[in-house]
């Protein structure tokens, strides 16, 4: 593979680490709201890099600052795409965390041509994740995964079809306001005359023809802010109350008391 794509979550770290290590092109999904004009990025590393440099690269922090939009018109191919999951099975089923973003990302690749029936996907998960998993929870939009890598077995899963479109029934309005780039994915396609009415709509997107798209103006958003909500939310995740442990019968002590998160700053 010289060219693979990995989610940019703090799991998917120690993938990003050696495909930056072995001089591939490293591709990941935009991480702030305001980037999602684009559907991939691509990371730069400064030149001759250092295991340190490359390492900051990997990180959440390097994503920010070494990646460059990549534009829909770009002819990139994705040899190989890394996906997290909560579970994957043996048949090349894969449960992420259920709000369809991996599916989503896949579905956007698929439009702008950087994925097709070669590209390998790549699941990362522990040994107890891999589970049998029952084919009625699955539908066509999800993602299958050809191999399911964990830290004592590479396991390859049964040879399946994936999704080579944007499910646009399935998406809302919220959705579309979250990833703008779906926007502008909408209206070429609505312009080749596809359907893209979405969950719960009646009627089309009009279209004039020889219309252009107009990116929407997005509001500003202050990165200090966006970082404060970030590990606000990691902060709530981590105190959430823990099952009190029972050792030779006795119980344990109760899980321990973490203080109230610290106020927002003043704007």
């Amino acid at each position: 593979a010289k060219t693979v794509k990995v989610n940019a979550d703090k799991p998917q770290e120690q993938a990003r680490f050696p495909v930056l290590e072995g001089e591939k092109t490293l591709v990941v999904t935009p991480l702030r709201r305001s980037a999602r004009k684009n559907v991939l990025h691509r990371m730069e590393p400064p030149k001759e890099p250092t295991d340190k440099d490359l390492r900051l690269c990997s990180r959440y922090q390097g994503v920010k600052e070494f990646s460059v939009p990549v534009g829909f018109e770009s002819k990139i191919h994705v040899d190989l795409v890394v996906v997290g999951c909560v579970a994957a099975s043996k048949n090349g089923l894969r449960i992420g965390k259920g709000e369809g973003f991996a599916d989503l990302e896949w579905a956007m690749m698929c439009s702008m041509g950087a994925v097709d029936d070669s590209t390998v996907v790549v699941a990362t998960c522990h040994d107890c994740q891999v589970l049998d998993l029952p084919e009625k929870l699955f539908g066509e939009h999800d993602l299958t995964v050809d191999y399911i890598l964990t830290p004592t077995q590479m396991i390859q899963c049964d040879k399946r079809g994936k999704p080579k479109k944007i499910f646009w029934d399935m998406l809302s309005e919220e959705k579309l306001e979250r990833i703008p780039i779906l926007k502008k994915l909408r209206f070429m396609e609505r312009q080749a005359g596809r359907d893209t009415k979405l969950e719960g709509q009646t009627e089309d997107l009009i279209v004039q023809p020889g219309e252009e798209y107009v990116e929407p103006e997005e509001p500003e958003e202050d990165e200090e802010e966006e970082d404060r909500r970030r590990n606000r939310r990691r902060y709530n995740r981590q105190r959430r109350p823990r099952p009190r442990r029972e050792e030779n019968g006795e119980e344990g002590a109760p899980a321990p008391r973490w203080p109230s998160p610290p106020p927002p700053r003043p704007a």
